[in-house]
This record gives structure tokens, sequence and C-alpha cells, in this order.
């Protein structure tokens, strides 16, 4: 069974997008992300979380944050590039396994190769 804070409580992809694009540029706590975001706080720690989870940052310290590796490759992508991306780390993340199963994501990840 998943924990609460196991499942992602952003809602917008767009914004957990410009989260990693704001980590990247310099953001490093959940409240400046929140600033880059335009939300409060609160959600500002939902976006680093959801972006956490998906592999394109990571916690670097207390309430700081850096671009991973994958991040990096994530940025450096095209807009379509990126989205294609963005479905695969989704597909891979723990609660959305549980709900499509493994199949699916393995399935969806050979048709892409």
């Amino acid at each position: 069974m998943l924990e609460s804070r196991e499942i992602p409580q952003a809602n917008s992809l767009r914004d957990v997008i410009t989260a990693v694009f704001a980590v990247a540029n310099g953001a490093k706590t959940y409240q400046q992300i929140a600033q880059a975001i335009g939300k409060g706080e609160r959600q500002g720690r939902y976006y680093r979380l959801a972006a956490e989870q998906i592999g394109l940052i990571t916690p670097h310290n207390t309430n700081h944050s850096m671009v991973t590796p994958l991040g990096q490759e994530f940025i450096s992508l095209s807009p379509e590039q990126r989205e294609v991306l963005l479905a695969e780390l989704i597909l891979r993340n723990p609660p959305i396994k549980m709900i499509f199963g493994e199949s699916y994501d393995a399935q969806v990840l050979q048709e892409r190769d």
C-alpha cells in the first residue's frame, strides 16, 4: 500500500515542468519554486515533490533542490521530446503503475523503442 506522501499532489504538469526549469534557473527552496509557478508555499512543496518523484530534481540538503542529470537532459530536449519523456516518467511512477499495471508500462516503452 502506498503512503500519502508517495502520491503526487500536484495537479498541473505544466507547473511541474515550470518547477524543474525554476530549479535549473536557481530556485532552490519550495518557497522559491512556489513563487516561480505563481502558487502558495504549500503548492511549492507539492510541485517540488512531484518533480522529485519523477526523477527530474532531487533534494540537496534541507529544503534545497537541484536538477538531476535526467532533469538536465529533460531541459535540453525540444518541447515535443519533453512530452514523450514526461509521459514515460509518469508511467514509471509507482502510483500510476498500480493503476495501469506493469504490462501497460512495458508495452508503451517497447512501442517507443
